[in-house]
């Protein structure tokens, strides 16, 4: 889980910025979710500079007993979006020293030394091992906010990742001029063996707009399938 603070002297939709990620460990997840017994573990694994910022929280699947978790760095400077990788051990992964960073093509301790896998990310994304392909693939909204969703492909979790590939235009930015889209991402769970479901959401930067358009504001999906 994320956690974003309001900052006191940006009043737009964009004045948030965040503060760090957090795991939550549940004893009894199968529960109703008000009974949920749970501890939180904030990841130290965070930086937030004037030039940069560095956080990792975007667990996407296990391999030979490690938990692959992506992450991101934001120069501020070219505002720019970079993919970073993490792993470790499946059951250690609130063990922050068992953690190791993808770096120089080997695995480091130094989170700050990650390698920029590739750019033009947005703060939310997805990667998934698609089964049709037998490759790896991340879904993402281009540059973060963008009326494009972007795809790469990849033989392994690390890369190298292919050239981003535009998939999808979304039609709501030409709605009206203060619409905007972002956070595109792969929902591989509710995928078969040759599509992938893909979710999106469309806001405003004017809030009575967004309040007044029922269309906007939700969950937007579509579905791609995959050929060769």
């Amino acid at each position: 889980a994320s956690q974003i603070v309001k900052k006191e002297t940006d009043t737009s939709v964009f004045g948030f910025e965040s503060i760090g990620n957090f795991i939550f460990t549940i004893d009894n997840p199968f529960d109703e979710p008000i009974n949920w017994r749970f501890e939180v573990e904030k990841i130290p694994f965070f930086q937030n500079t004037e030039g940069i910022q560095i956080d990792f929280g975007i667990p996407q699947f296990i391999i030979n007993g490690y938990i692959y978790i992506y992450g991101v760095e934001f120069n501020k400077k070219d505002n720019d979006r970079y993919m970073l990788l993490a792993r470790v051990p499946e059951e250690q992964i609130v063990s922050f020293d068992k953690w190791e960073f993808y770096s120089n093509g080997k695995w480091g301790k130094d989170f700050k030394q990650a390698d920029k896998l590739c750019n033009h990310f947005g703060a939310e994304y997805s990667v998934s091992f698609q089964p049709f392909l037998n490759k790896y693939i991340t879904i993402y909204s281009e540059m973060g906010m963008s009326e494009n969703i972007m795809l790469r492909t990849a033989d392994k979790p690390e890369g190298p990742w292919s050239p981003q590939e535009l998939i999808y235009k979304t039609p709501e930015t030409n709605w009206d001029k203060d619409n905007f889209c972002y956070a595109a991402r792969g929902h591989a769970e509710l995928s078969e063996f040759n599509d992938l479901l893909i979710s999106y959401v469309c806001n405003s930067t004017d809030f009575w707009k967004m309040a007044a358009d029922a269309r906007i504001y939700r969950p937007k999906f579509i579905r791609i399938k995959f050929e060769q």
